[in-house]
Formats: structure tokens, sequence, C-alpha cells
């Protein structure tokens, strides 16, 4: 990435050429997305085709969980989709502070970040990582 193209992402707009930190820049990854939604899709598939497909006839009720599961999965895939087409930086670090799109749609100012920490809670089976 060149100086003049960092200057213009959301954490770092100065645009000045003196830098003495590079901007680290995160974006949505489009292999992740794609993988959370391959499930949304085949849950929408089977709910509204797969019974009719193989010529059976669901059970009595079945409509109860099917729909809701469909309408429900379509929804979060809706969602994830989304994401897939955001190509904008999700947060970047730079030498003015951090931008997190989540977060602040202004970059946080280093001045203003009193603590930076990384934290690990074990809880039975998992580690969560809490950044900042």
């Amino acid at each position: 990435m060149s100086d003049q193209a960092a200057g213009d992402l959301p954490g770092d707009p100065d645009g000045s050429t003196d830098r003495t930190m590079k901007a680290f820049v995160a974006r949505n990854s489009l292999w992740k997305h794609v993988l959370l939604l391959l499930p949304c899709v085949l849950i929408v598939f089977v709910a509204v085709f797969g019974p009719e497909a193989y010529g059976l006839r669901p059970k009595a009720g079945w409509e109860f969980v099917l729909w809701p599961a469909a309408l429900f999965s379509g929804l979060v895939g809706a969602l994830i989709a989304r994401g897939l087409f955001d190509p904008e930086a999700q947060i970047v670090v730079g030498q003015r502070g951090i931008f997190m799109r989540h977060w602040s749609p202004n970059t946080i100012p280093w001045e203003a970040i009193l603590r930076i920490s990384i934290e690990t809670q074990h809880l039975p089976n998992f580690a969560f990582k809490r950044h900042l």
C-alpha cells in the first residue's frame, strides 16, 4: 500500500508522507462470510424445497418448525450476505488513532485511549479474548 493510499483511510486521514507507523487495516473476510452463509442457504432450501423434491410429505406439525427456521435463516443469511459486498475497512489502527466501524463513525484518537490490554477469560471448553 502506498503512503498516499494509506492517507485516504478513515483511521489515518492526514495524508502526510512522513509516517513512523504504517496503518493496519482489517476488512471483512470473503471466505468467512461464504462459510457462514452456506448453512443459512441450505436450511432455507431444505425448508422450502426439501420434502417435495423427494416426493415426501412432511408429517403434521413440521410446518411449524420448517417455516420459522427458513425465515430465521433467511434473515440471518441476508445480514451475512451484506458483509460480502462491504469492501470498506472495518478496523484501522494508524498514527492518528483507532477506527472501528462498529464502535464509532470517527477515529478514536490515541489521546482518548487510557489503556490497551489483552485479557483472556477461560470458560468451560471456550477461550475468549477481548482486545482493547
